[in-house]
């Protein structure tokens, strides 16, 4: 009987490889892209291919590391105050790619629970998905530590789409006259450029991709990164 392709091409890399190969991939989304469902496509692309899947956030790692825990009044409250206190971070360290660097550090933290050493790759195939970046310096970092094994991934969704997202998230939320939708515009706005030195700069991060998709459907999501994970 014959095989299918895809089993074909599987046996091919798994005979190919002494061991897998640890992959990184990193996302860049601007604020409203339901980033969400990219990482849960782009984990079952993997998983095909028996890779393990972890995920590390970025934005939870800032208030850990500068000594903070708060409950946020709302979904605004709690995005306006990451954007702050990374920017605050990169500002009080001067350094613009410190987030990244926490990612960094979380990496190494999840391989040793993986093999009991963080400078130790895995003999199974693990794969981190990093989101999300916000500065160019964040993926030259990557790019510096992981070369080839470092992917970077934009994802694309129409601004009208992005903000109908938020507005979803912001719902009922009303912070001095304004409702979900200036609210959304502000976030919005304030994630592609930010004024000031060392602030959000995701319209300059996101056109350093390796491989480009748009925020659809799932099943559009799912073929985008089929064929990305074959290659």
């Amino acid at each position: 009987m014959n095989q299918s392709k895809e089993a074909v091409l599987r046996e091919t890399i798994e005979s190919s490889l002494e061991k897998p190969v640890e992959l990184v991939f990193g996302l860049v989304g601007p604020t409203g892209v339901d980033l969400t469902k990219v990482c849960e496509a782009l984990s079952a692309q993997l998983n095909a291919f028996n890779y393990q899947t972890r995920i590390v956030t970025l934005s939870e790692l800032i208030l850990r590391f500068i000594g903070k825990q708060r409950a946020f009044a709302n979904e605004y409250d709690r995005i306006d105050t990451l954007m702050t206190e990374g920017t605050d971070l990169r500002r009080d360290t001067d350094q613009a790619d410190i987030i990244g660097r926490l990612g960094l550090a979380q990496i190494r933290a999840l391989r040793k629970t993986i093999t009991g050493d963080s400078r130790k790759s895995p003999e199974v195939g693990v794969a981190y998905i990093v989101r999300s970046f916000k500065r160019p310096e964040e993926i030259q970092l990557y790019r510096d530590v992981y070369g080839k094994a470092f992917t970077l991934i934009s994802v694309y969704a129409p601004r009208e789409v992005r903000k109908k997202n938020l507005c979803g998230r912001l719902q009922s939320v009303k912070i001095d006259d304004a409702g979900p939708e200036e609210l959304a515009v502000r976030l919005i706005a304030r994630d592609y450029t930010e004024d000031g030195r060392l602030g959000q700069q995701v319209s300059g991060a996101f056109p350093l991709a390796d491989f480009f998709v748009t925020s659809g459907s799932r099943a559009q999501l799912d073929a985008n990164f089929s064929r990305l994970v074959r290659l």
